[in-house]
């Protein structure tokens, strides 16, 4: 991976419990102090499955063993390879949604991602009330059905992604941040009307991970050469 490429990586969640089993003592203590927490197995697979998979996806830039990659954690959880080992200049975020993850890596500049199945929610305009801007409200009111509930999970994965990339978690108020969406351009640039200039510095890429879900990709800095792939299987492109 150059300094210049983004690399995505799609998986599957629905590990066979007999390998997750078997990669259990690939995770750290804590980690699996966390996957016992879950009241319901599936969740707690689906948990461990997606941090079996970031180790080994970590492990395979930085040739390192997959479970000897420690982590560090912002003041907002997000986490980061520890200083010092192989491979401490690579920037990752992640992503799950029910039985999928997504997981994102760069060299020397912050990155997030989120990822959400689309899915129909009653209340979705409640939402968008409350945490949109005026841009996004009007962007929803001028649409209509499939495109209305596609456009609202743009906004917000979009939201959620910049909110990873930058470190902020919820600190910051959803609101604040301005989304445009641009049906001609697939790399959209992401704006927040409190601190940041209209030059700014962060990129927008909606992808297709699978036909019923979206992903949103927010980049520090806007030239970049994207790869996407799935964990194992053939490569996915972004819409």
């Amino acid at each position: 991976m150059s300094e210049n490429d983004v690399h995505l990586w799609y998986s599957s969640l629905n590990i066979p419990l007999s390998i997750l089993q078997r990669l259990w003592s690939t995770l750290s203590s804590d980690e699996q102090k966390r996957a016992k927490r879950f009241c319901f197995e599936r969740e707690r697979a689906r948990f461990v499955a997606s941090r079996v998979l970031l180790r080994r996806i970590l492990a395979y830039y930085t040739r390192t063993e997959p479970s000897k990659l420690q982590f560090d954690y912002g003041s907002r959880g997000k986490p980061s390879l520890v200083e010092g080992v192989a491979g401490d200049r690579i920037r990752f975020n992640l992503a799950h949604s029910n039985a999928g993850a997504i997981y994102a890596l760069t060299l020397d500049r912050d990155i997030g991602v989120d990822f959400e199945a689309v899915v129909p929610i009653p209340e979705y305009q409640q939402i968008a009330d409350r945490f949109f801007s005026s841009r996004e409200k009007a962007t929803l009111q001028a649409l209509a059905g499939n495109d209305k509930l596609e456009a609202f999970f743009k906004i917000w994965t979009a939201k959620e992604a910049y909110l990873k990339a930058c470190g902020e978690g919820l600190s910051q108020p959803l609101d604040s941040i301005d989304v445009a969406l641009d049906r001609r351009e697939s790399l959209h640039f992401l704006k927040t009307r409190a601190n940041m200039p209209e030059d700014s510095p962060w990129s927008l890429q909606h992808l297709r991970p699978t036909s019923r879900s979206i992903a949103a990709l927010v980049v520090n800095r806007s030239r970049y050469s994207l790869a996407c792939w799935e964990w194992p299987g053939p490569q996915f492109r972004p819409t």
